[in-house]
């Protein structure tokens, strides 16, 4: 199984980061000033997560 994804904030969604519960649109002006940034999580052909 392989996947990728693009972590982005793009709104709509929230994480739990410790006890905070943070929305996408707060990371999004987090990532806007230079605090956050917008990654890629790809994974190789075969790799299995357990």
């Amino acid at each position: 199984m392989s996947f990728s994804d693009w972590y982005n904030w793009d709104g709509g969604k929230a994480t739990d980061i410790g006890p905070l519960n943070v929305s996408d649109e707060q990371l999004g002006r987090l990532n806007k000033v230079g605090i956050a940034q917008n990654y890629n999580m790809p994974t190789k052909p075969g790799r299995t997560e357990a």
